[in-house]
């Protein structure tokens, strides 16, 4: 199966107040950490940013068709971008999600168009999973009615959801904390040093 890896770094990181794929923790930028998960999954890597500075660092962007929709129409930039089937996307800003638990994703993917980690109140983790290039359409058609929201797309595609207790997949309670702070970026340190 070739696979391309999906970067998602095209947010504008307001919190932050700066480019999150950008910023450096313990000696690499979130976006090489990023790519060091895909690589031992993915032939090919996309990043999802308009900033032409990733491409100083050697990774290959991809603008949104539209812009200000949101990770949706970043997700779609680069399905549409991809020569291949099958993807994993990852968003920058969470270096705890490991190799691991996305190849458990594409473990799961043989009768899926989409598979994401689900929790309570139909809560996912969308921008951390894998999308076959066939839900382009149902993008499309959800983007002609000005709908953007990801977890409604699953209801249009073949979705798999997995849930912590309910799959034997390498999870930790703190694997999909993301970086929006400076406490933030404290308490990743710290659970990536006891890792």
């Amino acid at each position: 199966m070739s696979v391309t890896g999906i970067i998602l770094s095209g947010g504008k990181s307001s919190r932050f107040r700066q480019d999150k794929g950008l910023f450096r923790l313990m000696g690499k930028s979130l976006a090489e950490r990023a790519a060091e998960t895909l690589r031992p999954l993915c032939s090919h890597i996309l990043v999802s940013t308009g900033n032409p500075a990733y491409q100083a660092l050697g990774f290959q962007t991809v603008s949104d068709l539209v812009p200000a929709c949101g990770p949706m129409m970043g997700i779609y930039s680069c399905l549409k971008q991809s020569h291949h089937m099958h993807h994993l996307v990852l968003s920058v800003d969470t270096p705890l999600v490991g190799t691991a638990f996305l190849a458990y994703l594409l473990s799961c993917s043989s009768d899926a168009q989409i598979v994401a980690a689900g929790f309570a109140n139909e809560h996912y983790e969308p921008l951390i999973g894998y999308y076959h290039r066939d839900v382009i359409p149902a993008m499309e058609k959800q983007f002609s009615k000005g709908n953007y929201k990801l977890p409604d797309l699953f209801r249009h595609v073949a979705f798999r959801e997995v849930r912590p207790g309910n799959e034997q997949f390498p999870f930790h309670p703190d694997m999909f904390r993301n970086i929006n702070s400076e406490e933030d970026i404290a308490a990743v340190i710290e659970l990536l040093r006891k890792a």
